[in-house]
């Protein structure tokens, strides 16, 4: 799902289901016949890889952006499945801390490489160096305990995000609530990245606007489409020329709306992306970035 840019989200975004639930299949799969986990149990732990994630988005004012360096499923998603495994595995509380802290070492992958068939290895490799990390703080490794504190001369997370500022939690009870309870996951509606669905959207209702005034919709009315967008070059396609490039165009993306009225799986085939139509169309885009538009 994460190849065809079909995953979950959240905010700060990231998609953190992706990075947790194939680490705890693989350590369920793993543990021998009458040491499984039952069913409340794997969803503690999957809860556990949510909130571990959702953590540290929340702690770094530079995650609540749009990406510079890191893609955020390599950094927290990392983290986050270290996290679900070592609960699932049911690890103390020093090989929990040494999970994460081997699982810092192990994560992170440019944003350099969004729109190309890298991308999706970030959140699979996430999920296996995590599941990796708590499997070697259980056979005795350590790191860095305190990897994810504030302390003075130890950068820790801040490393992967700037502005880090970590939020003492109090202790845990049965009355601790999980920012699962507070904020749902949002699934995505089209098959490509997030950024895209506002200027889906925006292109889809001016169609219809187009429809309802004349009656139907041609590419020949149109003389110039004007998107005002942020600042973002891994976003900002103007031509893209494979599938991956185009779920990372908002010029495609609008320009595949206003063509078709919707943006599916087929939009993304070699046939779609090449049409003559579709080209003409991305010749009249003109992209504007207003400064109040963040």
């Amino acid at each position: 799902t994460h190849s065809m840019d079909f995953d979950d989200t959240w905010h700060p975004a990231t998609h953190p289901s992706g990075a947790v639930l194939p680490a705890l299949l693989a350590a369920s799969q793993m543990l021998p016949p009458g040491t499984k986990p039952n069913g409340m149990d794997f969803l503690l732990a999957f809860n556990v890889g949510l909130e571990v994630q959702g953590r540290l988005m929340h702690f770094s004012s530079e995650a609540h952006n749009i990406p510079k360096r890191f893609h955020p499923p390599s950094v927290v998603g990392t983290m986050g499945s270290a996290a679900a495994t070592a609960k699932l595995l049911s690890l103390s509380t020093s090989q929990c801390a040494h999970a994460l802290g081997i699982a810092a070492s192990l994560a992170g992958a440019p944003m350099a490489n969004a729109a190309t068939q890298a991308k999706p290895l970030h959140i699979g490799n996430a999920t296996r160096l995590g599941f990796e990390a708590a499997l070697l703080a259980a056979r005795g490794m350590e790191a860095n305990p305190l990897i994810l504190d504030d302390i003075p001369g130890c950068s820790g997370f801040s490393v992967f995000y700037g502005v880090y500022q970590p939020k003492p939690l109090s202790a845990p009870s049965d009355h601790h609530e999980f920012l699962l309870e507070k904020q749902d996951i949002a699934f995505k509606r089209f098959p490509a990245h997030l950024g895209m669905h506002w200027v889906v959207d925006a292109a889809l209702s001016v169609r219809n606007l187009f429809i309802n005034y004349a009656g139907s919709f041609s590419p020949s009315l149109i003389r110039t489409i004007v998107l005002k967008i942020p600042v973002s070059k891994y976003i900002n396609r103007p031509f893209p020329s494979s599938e991956h490039q185009a779920r990372h165009s908002f010029q495609f993306n609008a320009c595949t709306a206003l063509l078709d009225g919707e943006v599916g799986l087929s939009s993304f085939a070699e046939s779609s992306i090449q049409r003559q139509e579709l080209r003409e169309l991305l010749d009249k885009v003109v992209v504007e970035h207003p400064e109040d538009n963040v």
